[in-house]
């Protein structure tokens, strides 16, 4: 018998089973009309771009066709960056399975300028120790050979003035 207020125990359920290694499984993402618009831009002319909307007074990045708040659609396409600031960072040592990096990689989310939002992306140019919050960054891209419509088309952010 149980406590009042308390479910009994199923004692059936003691041993638990698990699935050790991988699960093989796939997934595919849509990006949407506002997604391809902003990849291909990236791809063909090197250039991010967000979204302005009607009666907004700053474009959104990521893009998207309409606004959150307002539900305005898209009045237009506008290049922002290639600038901005780190807003905030961390320090990776190791990789998804577990192994180490050579190198400490850092991974920030990144303010664009001209636009309100950014993107993740990794810092590269410097050592890991020299990021700080509010350094000026700037993209460097892929050679356009290279570039095939993702956001790795961007290499990293490394440090202005460089």
């Amino acid at each position: 018998m149980s406590e009042p207020g308390r479910f009994p125990r199923d004692r059936r359920n003691v041993d638990a089973r698990v699935w050790r290694g991988d699960i093989p499984m796939g997934h595919t993402y849509t990006m949407g009309v506002a997604g391809e618009e902003f990849f291909q831009r990236l791809r063909d002319a090197a250039e991010i771009t967000a979204t302005l909307h009607e009666g907004a007074e700053e474009p959104l990045l990521p893009p998207r066709l309409y606004h959150p708040e307002t539900l305005a659609p898209v009045a237009e396409w506008v290049r922002v960056g290639p600038g901005g600031a780190v807003d905030s960072f961390t320090i990776l040592e190791h990789d998804a399975d577990g192994l180490p990096y050579p190198e400490p990689q850092v991974l920030a989310l990144i303010r664009i300028d001209g636009a309100r939002g950014g993107l993740l992306h990794w810092i590269g140019g410097c050592e890991a120790k020299e990021v700080k919050i509010g350094m000026r960054v700037r993209a460097v891209f892929e050679p356009k050979s290279q570039r095939r419509g993702g956001l790795a088309d961007i290499r990293h952010f490394e440090p202005a003035g460089r």
